[in-house]
């Protein structure tokens, strides 16, 4: 069985073949180098082969520039954060009557209040991006990632992750009002663990060394009352 991959996927974890044809080809499709839908677009048709991530990337609005003029902070939602203690990562949702069924059903999540605020799963803006959310039947734990290749990767070799839909909207680069959401995996019970915290993640950094830094998850709003 594949190994979870050690690290979150990007343009840089490709060989030089693959990532110079995807350069390549994207440059074709209109796209600019140096742009985030440049780089995501070449990881995804470099994973998967499929050109129509260059059509998605050309057409999708610069979210920089758009996320504020849609005000999509004050869209934005509580994302309840629990921590698994036999999984030792996290899981979020958006759902209050889900948050409420896990605090009353499951005494195995430790529920740590709001992690972050993001966007329902049908926000429809054009701007956010899913957040993929995955369910691991052995280590009982979640995973969730924006990347659309990534996601296939878990789908096609990692038959112990349970696809569970979109959890909500965050996005794949930083908007204004956005913080980076850091993501660990843990060696040991496989796991995964997130946080917005600066301080958090350098504590994990420097005293548990069970937990791989995999560097930016995705892009979120704070918890306003934090």
């Amino acid at each position: 069985m594949p190994d979870f991959p050690g690290e979150a996927f990007t343009a840089d974890d490709l060989g030089a073949a693959a990532r110079e044809q995807a350069e390549a080809a994207a440059e074709e499709a209109g796209l600019e180098p140096g742009t985030p839908q440049f780089d995501a677009a070449v990881l995804d048709f470099a994973v998967t082969g499929d050109p129509a991530f260059f059509e998605g990337a050309a057409t999708a609005p610069d979210a920089q520039a758009m996320a504020p003029v849609l005000n999509l902070d004050d869209q934005a939602r509580d994302i309840f954060r629990f921590f698994n203690t036999e999984a030792k990562g996290h899981f979020f949702t958006i759902n209050e009557s889900e948050r409420d069924f896990v605090q009353e059903n499951l005494p195995d999540y430790d529920f740590e209040g709001v992690g972050f605020e993001a966007l329902p799963p049908d926000a429809d803006n054009g701007v956010s991006t899913d957040v993929f959310r995955f369910f691991n039947t052995e280590a009982r734990g979640h995973f969730f990632t924006t990347s659309a290749a990534e996601r296939d990767f878990v789908e096609d070799n990692l038959p112990q992750f349970q696809p569970e839909g979109v959890g909500f909207e965050a996005f794949s680069s930083q908007v204004e009002g956005t913080v980076p959401v850091f993501r660990f995996f843990n060696t040991v019970a496989e796991g995964h663990f997130f946080t917005t915290s600066t301080a958090e993640r350098d504590f994990v950094q420097e005293n548990l060394p069970q937990y791989d830094f995999e560097g930016v998850g995705f892009y979120a709003f704070p918890d306003a009352v934090a």
